[in-house]
């Protein structure tokens, strides 16, 4: 794809609070997001912060880009593990979209040194 917009370099642990416009479609009616990313084969974790969980608690899913190579990746909510310092809380509540309120990437392969996460766009879907 010729025209990628310019990627975002993000530090070890990036966090992102918005508030939606009115105009903008809710969380809660999309099925899952969509992510296009360029990595360099590292392990990352996309998380999502939701007021059904405590603070210290979040949704996640993980992913290994490829190196050299924009993908365009898509998780539906169901994807999404609830954890609480990486350990997997079996007895949470499904994510529901609608109670989304953070979204953040974490590096995930417990290794210390240099990495890249590009990232192209962050979208929801609403079929599939």
């Amino acid at each position: 794809m010729a025209n990628q917009p310019a990627p975002v370099i993000l530090p070890a642990h990036f966090r992102l609070r918005c508030k939606p416009s009115p105009d903008q479609p809710s969380l809660a009616q999309a099925k899952g997001i969509t992510l296009r990313v360029r990595g360099d084969g590292r392990r990352y974790q996309l998380r999502l912060k939701s007021h059904a969980l405590d603070d210290a608690s979040a949704y996640r899913v993980a992913f290994t880009p490829s190196a050299q190579q924009w993908e365009t990746l898509h998780f539906s909510w169901a994807q999404f593990d609830a954890v609480r310092r990486g350990t997997l809380l079996s007895n949470a509540p499904p994510l529901e979209s609608g109670s989304v309120h953070q979204l953040g990437f974490l590096i995930a392969d417990r290794t210390a040194g240099p990495f890249q996460l590009e990232i192209a766009f962050i979208e929801t879907y609403s079929q599939g």
